[in-house]
């Protein structure tokens, strides 16, 4: 999979031979859109690990509703960094079973 850079897409343009339909819609054959987005730029990205599928993601044992970080040590005293979800950090590593998505 690449990444790409979708506003250097729209600023520059689709290049393509384009043309008008019987109704006013314009036209643009897909060939020239697909070629436009092959030459595209890339982003600079990572992927990364949501606190949902890292192996240091805890529930609390006093409270269900609390979730937290394990892994930030400055944390461990007061039981780890409360998080969310869709929450990520660089420490983030995929627990067995995890879904990929």
């Amino acid at each position: 999979m690449r990444l790409i850079d979708a506003d250097a897409l729209l600023k520059d343009g689709i290049t393509a031979e384009y043309g008008f339909g019987d109704d006013g819609l314009l036209l643009i054959p897909m060939r020239d859109v697909i070629n436009s987005i092959k030459i595209a730029p890339t982003v600079d990205a990572v992927p990364v690990v949501r606190c949902k599928d890292c192996k240091y993601y805890r529930y609390g044992k006093h409270f269900t509703d609390i979730k937290f970080c394990q892994r930030l040590p400055y944390y461990a005293a007061e039981g780890g960094l409360n998080t969310a979800d869709d929450d990520f950090c660089s420490y983030g590593e995929r627990k067995e079973g995890a879904d990929n998505s």
